[in-house]
């Protein structure tokens, strides 16, 4: 549910609410891989590459994932990385 509430504050232009929510969904569920997700998304959103980056890193540790979806990872994690800074 914190998910759905995160995605939507973060496309309503709500970043704080949204972080705020991602970060909570972090704490009740840190081994489930879409609060960092979110989390990334909305940092990004905020221009905040370098932290949306961290949040898409702390995915990679979660052993549950599996190749493919941590593939794509790093392959965000990468392209945040050779973005063009707004920070």
């Amino acid at each position: 549910m914190l998910e759905i509430l995160a995605a939507a504050e973060r496309k309503l232009g709500d970043l704080t609410s949204s972080e705020t929510s991602a970060r909570k969904a972090i704490e009740l569920f840190p081994k489930e891989s879409w609060p960092y997700v979110e989390l990334a998304a909305t940092l990004e959103a905020a221009g905040r590459r370098s932290e949306a980056r961290e949040a898409l890193q702390a995915v990679t540790q979660i052993p549950e994932l599996t190749e493919v979806f941590r593939a794509y990872i790093v392959s965000e994690i990468e392209r945040l990385r050779s973005a063009p800074s707004r920070e």
